[in-house]
């Protein structure tokens, strides 16, 4: 059988941030972020230090993020000069898609996520409350 297909339009990625794959700083959530929402506190952070968000399969699988910004072994591989891994556990394929990036620094609440052991910088604690006040001190430097 004959297969035709009609372009009927296009659309445009809504996201005008900056690249993922570009970024000289990423800040990536997984499980920890808790839903979409939970995601606006990267995307300050991001915003503030001309970053870019991706995240974990499991935070695009639950609809937190697009697809196309999922960092993995089905995702997107990157290599900034910092990586901010927010409420990531470290499961191996988000690892492949990282392992490029310069420096990696892991903020989780679970002092036994695997993440922390590939780390250059770890912090222990709530990303919710770490993630603004980060954002705070930046802003209050800028101005």
């Amino acid at each position: 059988k004959d297969f035709r297909v009609k372009l009927t339009g296009r659309e445009e990625d809504a996201d005008s941030g900056t690249s993922l794959t570009s970024a000289s700083i990423v800040i990536g959530g997984g499980r920890g972020v808790g839903s979409a929402d939970g995601f606006s506190v990267l995307e300050a952070l991001a915003e503030c230090i001309d970053g870019a968000v991706g995240g974990s399969r499991v935070a695009t699988n639950n609809g937190w993020i697009p697809h196309t910004k999922q960092v993995g072994l089905t995702g997107n591989r990157i290599a900034p000069k910092l990586y901010i891994a927010c409420g990531i556990s470290g499961a191996v394929q988000h690892l492949v898609g990282c392992k490029g990036a310069k420096k990696i620094m892991v903020i989780n609440n679970d002092p036994q996520a695997p993440f922390f052991t590939k780390a250059d910088y770890g912090v222990i604690g709530d990303l919710h409350e770490i993630l603004p006040a980060i954002t705070q001190e930046l802003k209050k430097n800028q101005n």
